[in-house]
């Protein structure tokens, strides 16, 4: 019966030892699986902010764009006030020199008639 016993208590040794094994390995998968966690949302966190880095990027990118196209507005809107402008000047320019051909017409028959009267003085 002794025999027994020690052969019963080798395999309740074994059975421990076994069962430790069991926990060791249960443990381990534990931490493998705790480290592909870890690993997937340093993965995932790396994804989003790329993911931030590109609408960023895009935003930029839009700014830029909207910008540009202002700058295109009020340049055409500066050309288009610069014709207006010129046209203008233009304008007075051909009404002044109007004026100064009516004035010196004006002044012209003046004389013109100053000297028909004196002629007529003369005559007179």
């Amino acid at each position: 019966m002794k025999w027994k016993r020690g052969k019963i208590e080798k395999i309740e040794e074994e059975e421990e030892k076994i069962e430790e094994e069991k926990e060791k390995i249960k443990e381990e998968e534990k931490i493998k699986e705790e480290k592909i966690k870890e690993e997937e949302k340093i993965d995932e966190e790396d994804i989003e902010e790329e993911e931030k880095k590109i609408e960023e990027e895009i935003k930029d990118e839009e700014k830029d764009i909207k910008e540009e196209e202002i700058k295109e507005e009020v340049e055409e809107e500066e050309t288009e006030e610069e014709e207006e402008e010129k046209k203008i000047e233009e304008k007075i320019k051909e009404d002044f020199f109007e004026e100064i051909k009516e004035i010196n017409e004006k002044i012209e028959e003046e004389e013109e008639e100053e000297k028909e009267n004196k002629e007529k003085e003369k005559e007179i």
